[in-house]
């Protein structure tokens, strides 16, 4: 049997839904659909010690499937999350005959006389230090280090994070490989895709747009907003703007702006709202509004994509990769831009162009995902 790989997805235990832990969940879902798993001797570990089981209520059957229990190395009775597999660790979690240690770029621990390789979501507290917290900037920070100075292989979820990392770092360009984060497969099942739904939240087939994600700054939906109401202004119609995902530290502004008497009876919050809802909301949508500042990868505009729904997106960072000729492009900075793009978006329907993107969204999967961490000869997958 080859070499133990060890992966490290301490990440799941974040307090809530994020990209960076959804794309850890595809990781996993990816190894699971990896068709030979007899002969790769894969192991993920968790150094935080403990998981947020609330959030395990929430995620997909499909990380039930008893797959877990029969290929991942697990500890007895710790809890229904470690029965599935995941080794619990407080110490060092590298096996005698490991060879490889995956991790990814907050919460490092640190492996010395192991070969190393790490991923690279972003480097958002760098970029954007006003929005992030002291600890997130230093771990930030310290993951840079690591790559620099530990890693036989460092990876990039963008073309973007690549070039910031060259930015931030002593790196060079051939130490960096590009490999894209996959989607949920649910996102490419169409069946049932029953419009009832809709009754729940008071909405309307193909009479909201829709954003995804944290009420967070970077995100830019007070522009986003402003923009939206303006287009209702102008258009004097009844169409309606749904928020969904969580709130934070730094959703003071958004919230307040929530509250405003010319606002609240047309853009809703919805908070969180689990993947077998969001699919549905995203193709009723008029479209996806994802004009952001900046993102390391952008998964919401793949899962638009592969849903069938227009986008509206930023003409900067790694939604550039992702939209180029396939989304509405926007400046984040300018609201009679952003207004613009939700105007097209609604008055115009591409079915030929909506269907070329779903082709596209097919090359973005979980199984991709997992195989990608390998691409370098040193870490090649069995065939």
């Amino acid at each position: 049997m080859n070499n133990l790989i060890n992966i490290d997805i301490s990440g799941l235990n974040y307090k809530h839904q994020s990209g960076v832990q959804n794309t850890l969940w595809g990781l996993v879902n990816g190894y699971l659909k990896y068709e030979n798993k007899e002969n790769l001797n894969c192991q993920f570990y968790d150094t935080s010690g403990s998981f947020n089981f609330k959030l395990f209520d929430k995620i997909e059957d499909s990380y039930n499937n008893p797959l877990f229990s029969k290929y991942l190395i697990g500890q007895k009775g710790i809890s229904k999350l470690y029965d599935l597999g995941i080794l619990k660790v407080k110490s060092n979690p590298i096996h005698v005959f490991s060879k490889i240690n995956h991790v990814y770029n907050w919460g490092i621990k640190q492996i010395d006389g192991f070969e190393n390789s790490i991923t690279m979501f972003d480097l958002l507290p760098m970029e954007f230090p006003e929005i992030f917290s002291n600890k997130m900037i230093d771990l930030t920070k310290k993951s840079v280090a690591f790559a620099e100075n530990n890693c036989l292989q460092v990876q990039a979820i963008s073309k973007h994070t690549k070039k910031i990392m060259l930015d931030y770092s002593n790196l060079t360009t051939d130490k960096i490989d590009v490999v894209y984060p996959g989607i949920h497969q649910d996102y490419f099942n169409h069946l049932d895709l029953n419009e009832a739904i809709l009754d729940d939240y008071k909405l309307f087939k193909y009479e909201y747009f829709i954003s995804i994600g944290y009420l967070d700054p970077r995100k830019n939906l007070v522009n986003q907003i402003k923009a939206f109401i303006l287009f209702k202004k102008k258009s004097n119609n009844k169409i309606k703007y749904a928020l969904t995902g969580f709130s934070g530290q730094y959703s003071g502004e958004i919230l307040e702006l929530l509250k405003d008497s010319n606002i609240k009876d047309h853009v809703i919050f919805l908070g969180f709202v689990d993947i077998q809802n969001l699919k549905l909301l995203l193709h009723f949508s008029a479209a996806l509004l994802y004009a952001s500042q900046s993102e390391g990868f952008g998964l919401p505009i793949i899962e638009a994509y592969a849903m069938k729904t227009n986008v509206i997106t930023s003409n900067t960072t790694s939604m550039v990769e992702l939209a180029l000729n396939r989304a509405i492009m926007v400046d984040p900075n300018d609201i009679e831009s952003i207004m613009e793009g939700i105007s097209s978006a609604y008055f115009t329907r591409d079915e030929f162009q909506i269907e070329s993107n779903f082709n596209y969204a097919t090359n973005f999967t979980e199984l991709n995902w997992f195989k990608g961490h390998f691409a370098k000869k040193e870490y090649e997958l069995p065939s």
